[in-house]
């Protein structure tokens, strides 16, 4: 006897079963340039004040009228005053002096002036290529292996190579260790969040995607306030990366995405993580989902029938590929910009661990403003309100008077 194809309120509905279930109980300060000057070995140990001789004996930059970092005047006499510097001839600095004791690879490994800047700026690139190749193949990777196991390998990964980058005797290995470490590390945030968001019913995705996105600015000011305390690039890296080590155990304590088991008709293991789940929200389920586990064949059946879709199926619709285009062009736009003044923040003038806090800072508001824009006017329309006026903001600094120093609370900006 045939059995009768199940009716569309008895198949298998992971978002019921998790309503039932309750709510959901270095870029920056380690290839940064240390601010520095020419050691003027006349004045040095002179008992005039520094900020007297300094005007002397170093040309001064024109923009915000602090000594230029690799640059002097030539010495005409071994003496400090005036008249022992030939103020109309510039040459290059013998020796620097630093005027921190926090370390970088700048100061460490000597890449410091215009003719070695270039090395800091390939660690960034070398980061983003590593990134895009990562970020690439991590969503492949997930779907195929799972999220669970693919996030723990890849945080793994990262936390070993980030603990051999904070070794590296020099700056080869540095840059090599930053491409192994996002290549295998970099996707890891996308695999966290599917994994959270596929664990939460649907009416609790808008909150819960806001929740993880915030953790991105904590973690920032995490990391300015380490950076502060270390003063050293490979202390900072090994603060950063050797907690990464214990997320082995993580393969114990959280569970692998059901939605994911789902498409792999895994039910048994679905049934047992719900039951679990249950048990320790202390939820009686209902009769329906309770049903609903106690026939994995069916379920297994239902979910063998959906129809699997790819990447590539957004080609067969026009109005999805160009939401695809336009979504993928929106993300890019706000990765670069994003990117782009979290680094900058460490430029502005006064105390740049402070003005790194203050940019992550007071980025938190704008996920409570998000939730209540979201709820209130729908995706499209916050996202695209909110990307004009974050354009109109960046074109009306390009306004702002050049040479003049403006204050903001803390934070004092030179243009």
């Amino acid at each position: 006897m045939t059995e009768t194809p199940p009716k569309a309120s008895e198949t298998f509905d992971l978002d019921s079963i998790l309503v039932e279930l309750g709510s959901f109980g270095n870029y920056v300060f380690t290839a940064g340039v240390v601010p520095h000057r020419c050691a003027i070995p006349e004045c040095e140990s002179s008992s005039n004040p520094k900020e007297h001789w300094i005007s002397f004996s170093i040309p001064q930059k024109p923009y915000d009228e602090t000594p230029e970092s690799c640059s002097r005047f030539s010495t005409l006499a071994p003496s400090c005053t005036a008249d022992s510097f030939n103020r109309s001839m510039v040459v290059a600095c013998d020796e620097l002096v630093f005027d921190t004791e926090e370390i970088t690879i700048s100061n460490e490994w000597n890449i410091t002036c215009d003719e070695n800047k270039w090395k800091l700026s390939i660690v960034g690139t070398i980061n983003n290529i590593g990134q895009f190749i990562c970020t690439s193949i991590t969503g492949i990777l997930s779907d195929r292996y799972g999220r669970r196991i693919t996030l723990i390998a890849g945080l793994m990964f990262g936390g070993i190579f980030g603990i051999l980058r904070a070794l590296s005797p020099n700056y080869l290995t540095f840059v090599l260790f930053e491409f192994m470490d996002t290549l295998f590390s970099a996707g890891t945030a996308s695999v966290a969040f599917v994994l959270g968001m596929e664990f939460l019913p649907s009416k609790h995705r808008t909150i819960g995607g806001l929740t993880f996105s915030a953790l991105y600015p904590v973690g920032g000011m995490i990391i300015a306030l380490l950076a502060y305390l270390l003063q050293n690039w490979r202390y900072l890296l090994l603060a950063l990366y050797v907690p990464a080590l214990f997320t082995i155990f993580l393969y114990w304590m959280i569970s692998e995405s059901m939605r994911w088991l789902h498409t792999k008709s895994r039910i048994d293991e679905i049934s047992e993580i719900i039951q679990a789940a249950a048990k320790m929200n202390n939820v009686q389920l209902s009769e329906k989902s309770l049903e609903m586990l106690k026939n994995p064949r069916k379920l297994d059946e239902n979910a063998s029938e959906e129809k699997r879709e790819t990447l590539l199926s957004i080609f067969k619709y026009k109005r999805m590929f160009f939401i695809f285009v336009n979504s993928t062009f929106c993300m890019l736009v706000n990765t670069l910009v994003y990117t782009g003044l979290s680094l900058y923040a460490v430029h502005l003038g006064g105390n740049k661990y402070l003005n790194f806090t203050i940019v992550n800072l007071i980025e938190l508001p704008s996920h409570v403003l998000a939730y209540f824009l979201l709820e209130k006017a729908g995706r499209r329309y916050s996202m695209s309100s909110t990307m004009i006026l974050a354009g109109i903001f960046c074109f009306t600094t390009e306004m702002l008077p050049v040479g003049k120093k403006l204050l903001f609370g803390p934070i004092q900006q030179t243009y």
